[in-house]
């Protein structure tokens, strides 16, 4: 598990997951975007760049893999 704000929108050579943006909320102090990867739910991320986002727009993202968060079995299921 990670936080929105641990996932960096990244060029494709430097990502760990794609996916399409299914939409963009602008936040004021940050747009949140509804990225889908092929999981049951959209990953939520939070960026601070200033892009004009559009539904269907692909992107790459990477995960600060120093801020995962593990669920003990239990809880993960």
């Amino acid at each position: 598990m990670f936080r929105p704000e641990d996932v960096a929108l990244v060029d494709s050579d430097n990502a760990h997951l794609h996916g399409s943006v299914v939409t963009a909320l602008f936040l004021g102090n940050c747009t949140r975007l509804l990225v889908e990867v092929g999981a049951a739910a959209p990953l939520i991320v939070d960026t601070t760049r200033r892009d004009n986002w559009h539904a269907g727009d692909r992107v790459g993202l990477r995960i600060d893999t120093g801020h995962l968060i593990t669920l003990p079995e239990a809880l993960a299921a």
